[in-house]
């Protein structure tokens, strides 16, 4: 249990590291387009709003990589996609308009969250394999020592 909670510390640590650039970066194209960020005011919620799902996704990361293995956790994609609705929400408001595909999940409209881990980085990528394998292990070996 402890290798599957030290794999989980690395994931949360590799989501941490590169999800506020990543998210920035794909708002900036955003705003570029659609939004104008040149006022102030708008920025600076705009910052507060992006700091924000960063936390929200890193302390439920680690909630979910501390979690009983047999306790009922969404995934840790879900996660970061689940903290992103405020922000597009926050968005819509502000009169950004959509540009998600027709494929893009109605609660997001702007195609934020990824859709594999690859598409945070590759060493998100590597940090969620080896966390998904670590957890269908754990699962394995809990499931045989049940009667």
């Amino acid at each position: 249990m402890e290798r599957f909670r030290m794999v989980g510390s690395e994931l949360v640590a590799a989501v941490e590291e590169t999800l506020a650039g990543w998210l920035s970066s794909h708002v900036a194209v955003l705003c570029g387009q659609h939004l104008r960020t040149d006022e102030q005011e708008i920025s600076q919620e705009l910052e507060k709003r992006l700091n924000t799902v960063t936390e929200d996704v890193t302390r439920n990361l680690r909630r979910m990589a501390s979690a009983a293995i047999d306790e009922p956790v969404s995934g840790p994609l879900e996660q970061i996609r689940s903290a992103l609705v405020p922000l597009t929400d926050w968005l819509q408001i502000c009169g950004a308009t959509p540009n998600g595909s027709p494929d893009s999940r109605p609660d997001d409209p702007f195609g934020f969250g990824p859709v594999t881990f690859r598409d945070l980085s590759d060493e998100v990528h590597d940090a969620g394999i080896r966390w998904g394998a670590a957890k269908a292990f754990m699962h394995q070996q809990h499931r045989s020592k049940r009667p």
